[in-house]
């Protein structure tokens, strides 16, 4: 579960990056793809053009694809835990918590 969770991360977001240069060192991804759109529509006092529509229309479809894989995977999380409970042990309980607190001390 945790490799294939992993490979749709790494599909959305770029997993190697550690510093601001490595988006030159590593191939972008969905999230760039997206923010780079945003630069575009958001830095013209116009209406985004019709190639903008297009664009983030292709975009939304890729990451509605990938977060409907995340949610397929996060289902066998039930069956996971029903095996840990046999075993005595604990469940996994994920963190949706977003890091919000750290960027406003930033």
């Amino acid at each position: 579960m945790m490799t294939r969770l992993g490979a749709i991360e790494a599909e959305i977001y770029q997993v190697k990056n550690q510093s601001g240069q490595d988006p030159l060192n590593y191939p972008i991804r969905l999230n760039n793809k997206i923010a780079g759109l945003a630069g575009v529509v958001s830095g013209v006092d116009a209406r985004p053009t019709d190639q903008s529509y297009a664009v983030f229309k292709i975009l939304s479809a890729q990451l509605d694809s990938r977060l409907a894989a995340m949610k397929t995977e996060m289902a066998s999380l039930a069956a996971i835990n029903a095996k840990l409970k046999s075993f005595g042990k604990d469940e996994i309980v994920p963190n949706t918590v977003e890091i919000l607190a750290a960027r406003a001390g930033a």
